[in-house]
């Protein structure tokens, strides 16, 4: 790809400029998903299946407290998920709870069964010691992560660092000779983590609301299964927040 295309992608968000309507989750499709989970907890109240099913429905709505207590529920029944509850900590992140959210993401990474090498969990914990003391000092406490990790969060890990800029990120991934599915996958988490970048570090809510409405227009996370399909309602969530403080201001 040409240097003047490349910089085209980056601008756009993707390969070409097409515009298009942002994809939305009909509010009655997500209440009908909550009843459902509702009839699954209340047919077996310590299903950890149902409780994460009816958690992860309530985080959707955005009613991050109740989604919390579904997970607090399921980890009482299972404390053994306790350490990878990765959805427990992004609800403890939205509801504002960052002392909390840091630590369910340390509990990712540490013990002897922790995972040093998904820094999307990293991710997450730098952003909520942001939000409790600031970027320096979050970037002072950063996790160290040496064996591989999926593309493009090695490099997204290296702009919290402070190492690179954003812009280094969306050129990486539109430079990469990669198949069309990987290079739809790498410039969403890039457009995503671009744009929660700009609201949270660099206060920048133009750019943040942007990159969010290209992550929630890419079609890739609601094809890619539970994760990819989780991490989009982080995106429609978090551009939902970064709208709304722009409201208040």
């Amino acid at each position: 790809m040409t240097r003047l295309l490349v910089i085209a992608a980056i601008i756009c968000g993707t390969a070409s400029c097409s515009a298009g309507d942002t994809p939305e989750e009909p509010a009655a499709k997500l209440k009908a998903d909550l009843l459902a989970a509702n009839a699954g907890v209340e047919a077996n109240p310590d299903d950890v299946g149902a409780l994460a099913e009816r958690g992860d429905a309530k985080f959707f709505l955005g009613r991050y407290d109740e989604a919390i207590a579904d997970y607090d529920r399921m980890l009482e029944l299972r404390p053994d998920l306790g350490p990878k509850h990765w959805q427990r900590g992004l609800a403890l992140y939205f509801a504002g709870r960052y002392d909390e959210s840091a630590k369910q993401f340390e509990r990712y990474y540490e013990g002897a069964t922790g995972d040093k090498s998904d820094r999307e969990n990293g991710i997450w914990r730098f952003y909520a010691q942001v939000k409790q003391d600031g970027v320096e000092n979050a970037r002072k406490q950063l996790l160290e992560y040496r064996l591989p990790d999926r593309d493009p969060l090695p490099i997204i890990y290296r702009m919290c660092a402070g190492e690179i800029s954003a812009f280094d990120v969306l050129k990486s991934v539109e430079a990469a000779q990669v198949p069309d599915a990987e290079k739809a996958k790498r410039r969403f988490y890039a457009n995503l983590y671009v744009g929660l970048d700009a609201a949270i570090v660099r206060r920048d809510p133009k750019s943040a609301r942007e990159r969010l409405q290209m992550a929630i227009g890419n079609p890739w996370p609601r094809k890619a299964g539970y994760g990819g399909n989780f991490m989009w309602h982080v995106a429609r969530l978090s551009l939902a927040d970064v709208s709304n403080d722009a409201k208040s201001e």
